[in-house]
């Protein structure tokens, strides 16, 4: 007998979240950390966003203000990418791509690291 096709652990129910991680400018516009696979997967992502945007969570990666401010290999990290740091990069590059910024509610937004904790 062939299984129909379907989640490995389930259907999705009213509780399901959808983790966005880290769709920032930062990783869709020609930087040193461009993440060419982002144009690609972009409708798809904008796609579920759109059909549920109050069961979405999204992320942003933020790096330091300096290198000295992050201890051991972290700090030698950031020397190599001190043009990444905060201090020096515009900051429309940490913000979400403008096609997901639109589905942040009003007070969304985090500009340090946040907790969500869903029930």
């Amino acid at each position: 007998m062939i299984k129909p096709l379907g989640l490995r652990f389930g259907p999705l129910t009213a509780r399901s979240r959808h983790l966005c991680i880290d769709m920032q400018n930062l990783f869709a516009e020609p930087t040193p950390w461009h993440t060419p696979w982002m144009a690609r997967v972009l409708p798809a992502v904008e796609a579920v966003v759109s059909r549920f945007p109050e069961r979405t969570v999204f992320t942003r990666f933020v790096p330091p203000a300096h290198p000295q401010d992050m201890p051991g290999a972290w700090q030698r990290y950031y020397e190599r990418w001190s043009e990444l740091t905060l201090s020096r990069l515009d900051p429309v590059f940490i913000e979400l791509v403008p096609s997901l910024a639109r589905f942040v509610p009003p007070g969304g937004g985090c500009r340090q690291a946040c907790l969500f904790a869903l029930r």
